[in-house]
């Protein structure tokens, strides 16, 4: 069983590096430009953010007790806080745009050698093969490859690069990433180091092992997540790691209340308490978001979360 588990992630390993060296091949300015405008993006977004509440301290907060208010300040870190909104805003859509683009390119690259791979193969692999198998060899999987570069990569690239730039910002704030895919870790590793940060702690592991493992289990004061699984899910991936009184932030996208309702029994049973359900629009677009708030207010029960894989097939 072992060794089928290893056969299976090894196998998924070399697909990922062979679609990452087709998509690096295929525009590579186009692929480095998209990397660019990501982290413009996500560190625009941080930076946004972190200057909102200096915006207020520093230049809102005194004029209201000033008795002649100077509003020139306040007017220049306006013009500031606009100008990193529009890197924001215009890294997104540069990214999005050039990713649908490269995703495309990529997509016609594969059908095509698919095709010509097919043409070759002999006349009994027909006969002993479906044709409805093939074809969705040829359409749905390939299709969903598209989806892996156009949206869950930037998605993990932007998410990862979020934390970074917040570390950086914030130093004194301990984060723990937890992933089960090595080569992402490495890549976050080897930013880490580029940048001098400490207090950072990087965990090659299913988070269904993390929470079992005592160094992890009920540590951590805030957990989130982002483009996981269904509320249900990832509710009991991550609310075994927070502590009593702690959160878990779940990031969804727009309407998620189904989400929630399904997941309503879990969330309980795993000891935690919906607090706030947050709907909002990212600055300088039309995408909308919710933001899932759940308190813990209990202990997880010792035999959550299940056997890894589990919670996936059999959610609560």
């Amino acid at each position: 069983m072992d060794q089928a588990k290893q056969h299976t992630k090894g196998n998924r390993l070399k697909v990922l590096g062979r679609l990452l060296k087709v998509v690096l091949t295929t525009s590579p300015w186009m692929l480095i430009v998209s990397v660019i405008t990501i982290i413009l993006a996500a560190g625009s977004a941080v930076i946004g953010s972190l200057f909102i509440e200096r915006l207020i301290d520093t230049y809102v907060t005194p004029l209201l007790h000033e008795k002649v208010p100077n509003y020139g300040p306040l007017l220049n870190a306006i013009l500031v806080m606009f100008g990193i909104y529009a890197i924001g805003f215009i890294s997104n859509y540069l990214f999005s745009m050039l990713m649908g683009v490269l995703a495309q390119k990529v997509q016609f690259r594969v059908r095509n050698e698919t095709f010509t791979h097919m043409e070759s193969l002999p006349i009994a692999y027909f006969d002993q093969n479906n044709y409805g198998d093939i074809m969705s060899r040829y359409t749905n999987d390939i299709d969903t490859l598209m989806q892996m570069i156009s949206q869950s990569l930037p998605q993990f690239l932007n998410s990862a690069l979020s934390l970074i730039f917040v570390k950086i910002l914030c130093p004194d704030l301990s984060i723990t990433i937890v992933d089960s895919l090595g080569k992402r870790l490495k890549f976050l590793d080897e930013l880490i180091n580029d940048l001098s940060l400490d207090k950072v702690t990087l965990v090659h592991s299913r988070a269904e092992d993390a929470g079992q493992n005592k160094n992890l289990r009920e540590k951590f004061d805030l957990v989130t997540g982002r483009a996981v699984a269904r509320m249900s899910v990832l509710s009991e991936y991550c609310i075994p790691l927070a502590k009593v009184d702690g959160y878990l932030v779940a990031l969804k996208g727009p309407k998620a209340q189904d989400e929630l309702v399904e997941a309503k029994n879990a969330i309980e049973v795993l000891g935690g308490r919906v607090e706030e359900v947050k709907e909002l629009t990212l600055p300088d677009t039309d995408d909308e978001r919710t933001l899932i708030v759940v308190k813990k207010v209990k202990a997880t029960p010792k035999k959550y979360p299940r056997q890894a894989g589990t919670p996936n097939k059999k959610p609560l």
